[in-house]
């Protein structure tokens, strides 16, 4: 009788362990995308100006191919302040190895201050990767040259 338990136990055990093993088939259908944020502002200076664009690059490995680029701006002392671009278009989309280069336009009504810029990249199979980096958006000042 114990010795039978003891077989059923053993069993569910080798089951649900090669059922976890085997569950996401190859490696790469359990791979997530993988973000490296590059630069961000001009010189990887951190910085953007209401009324202009910043320059953002990363660079993004995503095995199952990208599905959609995220890019979101947080005011960190106000949270109600987001804005928010959705790169989905040809030049991304369906790309393994992307080379991520836009200059994202800040509005000029954007409020000066520290901002969590996050990006997320989500793959075909549902996948998702985020980085993070702070941004200083200030309003520019003009010379007369």
């Amino acid at each position: 009788m114990k010795s039978l338990l003891l077989k059923k136990i053993l069993y569910l055990f080798l089951f649900v362990t090669a059922t976890s093993l085997i569950s996401c088939g190859d490696d790469s259908d359990c791979n997530p995308p993988v973000i490296q944020l590059t630069e961000v502002g001009h010189d990887n200076s951190k910085m953007a100006y209401a009324g202009q664009d910043f320059h953002l690059e990363a660079d993004i490995v995503a095995e199952n191919c990208v599905k959609s680029i995220e890019v979101v701006l947080r005011k960190t002392d106000d949270i109600s302040y987001v804005m928010t671009e959705t790169y989905d278009d040809s030049k991304y989309v369906g790309v393994r190895n992307v080379e991520f280069h836009e200059h994202v336009f800040v509005p000029a009504d954007m409020p000066e201050g520290e901002y969590l810029l996050r990006m997320t990249v989500t793959d075909m199979k549902g996948g998702n990767a985020t980085a993070e980096s702070m941004l200083t958006v200030s309003q520019k000042v003009l010379t007369d040259e």
